[in-house]
């Protein structure tokens, strides 16, 4: 995004016309050929990090669940991703084209994860809020994972899974409201049985995926804090039950913080909804919030035709507490100034004073009133 506008050099302005300005998201897609990139170049320093939540992996038995807990716009899908990465590269039967140079990674982890692999599963829980009930997109992206992999994609995979979601689809539920009446009829006893009818397929499902592929598997669950909190109420209370074997760990990515506001909408304002959270939380994992300014550099945010604004950029954003989305917005706010220079001829002239006045300035201004 950056990189157009820092590679520009002095004189070059005259075919501006040509080229197009194509507006795009403020945070980047980590997508897996820029998850590996990252990986390989480390330049935010995560790659240590990433070391310590795979060795936490590797030493817990299942069940168990983890919150990878950190404020908003702090990059935990990105961290996310590139943990999946990360364990798809030491595992040969999940990824044909994975990067035979695996030099960047510690020795001693890819040694544990090839003797003892993982299958990684990805599920984005505020794509997927649509949905009345989560449990059938869940159980849904974990059956989709026998096209991703090796396994011998044995008709049974589909039909256990197409088992457990019509189960999931075919619960309805018991009103707490109604539980006496209904603890006495056959709808409770119809609803449990389903219920435990659940468990045992799901339990069916994940074991027909690892024996060909992996030891474990890793579910992890993200943007968890984004959705409707009776969309998250219900993914914590219906997955926390479902998956009890010892061959699954669960990880839930979110804003615990936001995520227990967000939930008191469900319970009440006085409703301790940080201490119900620890109900689905074995261990919780702290991500290390990256340095902004370590971001900025990264990004090359405002290094423009040899003139290197950088520290006045970093100054703004840490006295300004700015997370990566406010990086990302800063950045973007940058380079809308920088388009304009480039189409004002008389702009070019004096490239410091122009880009301080027509895109420095402005960004700063616009951004003080979201940070």
């Amino acid at each position: 995004m950056c990189d157009n506008i820092s590679n520009e050099k002095k004189g070059t302005f005259s075919n501006t016309k040509e080229k197009k300005e194509h507006m795009k998201r403020l945070d980047e897609e980590p997508t897996c050929e820029l998850t590996r990139e990252s990986l390989r170049r480390d330049q935010l320093g995560r790659r240590d990090i990433i070391a310590q939540f795979i060795h936490l992996l590797c030493n817990v038995d299942g069940p168990y669940s983890i919150f990878i807990d950190a404020p908003w716009g702090t990059g935990k899908t990105f961290f996310v991703k590139q943990v999946i990465e990360t364990l798809r590269f030491a595992n040969p039967n999940i990824d044909e084209n994975a990067p035979s140079d695996i030099s960047i990674f510690d020795s001693n982890l890819m040694s544990n994860l090839s003797r003892e692999p993982f299958l990684p599963i990805y599920f984005n829980a505020w794509e997927n809020d649509h949905f009345s009930d989560p449990i059938a997109p869940l159980l849904a992206t974990i059956a989709t994972m026998a096209d991703k992999t090796k396994v011998n994609q044995d008709r049974s995979i589909f039909d256990i899974a197409a088992g457990a979601i019509d189960c999931a689809l075919s619960l309805k539920g018991v009103d707490a409201g109604k539980f006496l009446e209904a603890i006495s009829g056959n709808d409770f006893l119809d609803a449990f049985r389903k219920r435990q009818e659940l468990r045992t397929k799901t339990e069916e499902l994940v074991s027909a995926l690892l024996p060909e592929v992996a030891n474990r598997a890793v579910l992890f669950i993200d943007e968890l804090d984004r959705c409707r909190p009776e969309f998250a109420m219900q993914l914590l209370e219906q997955t926390k039950p479902l998956f009890l074997q010892d061959n699954i760990v669960v990880v839930y990515s979110t804003d615990r913080t936001q995520l227990a506001y967000s939930l008191q909408g469900v319970y009440g304002q006085n409703y301790d909804c940080q201490r119900y959270l620890q109900r689905f939380c074995d261990h919780r994992f702290d991500l290390p919030r990256i340095n902004p300014i370590k971001y900025l550099e990264a990004k090359q945010a405002d290094i423009h035709d040899g003139y290197c604004f950088t520290k006045i950029s970093e100054r703004f954003i840490e006295q300004n507490n700015g997370s990566l989305r406010d990086c990302n917005r800063f950045i973007d706010k940058l380079n809308q100034g920088a388009v304009y220079i480039r189409m004002t001829p008389d702009s070019q002239r004096d490239w410091p004073i122009s880009f301080s006045k027509n895109a420095l300035l402005p960004a700063c201004f616009e951004c003080c009133a979201t940070f």
